[in-house]
């Protein structure tokens, strides 16, 4: 297989079914959870598959979680499949639960980097909404 080849192929780590692991990930392709992970996990991509289990601090572009999160989780988007438990805080731009998911915790979205005149507009409209204005009678 030439180098070349290897360049482009995302990378991929998997924590086996039967691992624990402990520690510190740093990665630019996708981690993919089946047993424990307890630490910090920086990533693009996060799956943590039914019988997985993390623990700690998550950055991530985008989870998937079918098992346990637990933590602080920082996400761009988060899919949270019914078989999910997520404990503690997640911040995301955008979130989808299915029927079924266990949240204890709170979800807090967050405007991506590129909405920040967004909400200039939506407060110009809004004060003008909320001011009294005069009636003309008597």
């Amino acid at each position: 297989m030439s180098s070349t080849v290897l360049e482009n192929t995302p990378e991929v780590a998997i924590v086996g079914e039967h691992a624990k692991v402990r520690g510190s990930f740093v990665s630019n392709g996708t981690l993919i959870v089946e047993g424990v992970f307890n630490g910090s996990i920086q990533c693009p991509r996060l799956i943590v598959m039914e019988r997985g289990e993390v623990a700690g601090l998550v950055q991530a572009d985008d989870v998937e979680v079918w098992g346990t999160v637990e933590g602080f989780t920082r996400a761009g988007k988060i899919v949270c499949r019914k078989t999910a438990r997520v404990l503690g805080c997640v911040m995301v731009q955008s979130a989808a639960l299915e029927p079924g998911v266990v949240l204890e915790g709170a979800i807090v979205f967050v405007k991506s980097e590129g909405d920040e005149n967004e909400g200039e507009k939506g407060r110009e409209c809004e004060s003008g909404f909320l001011k009294e204005e005069p009636s003309g009678r008597n």
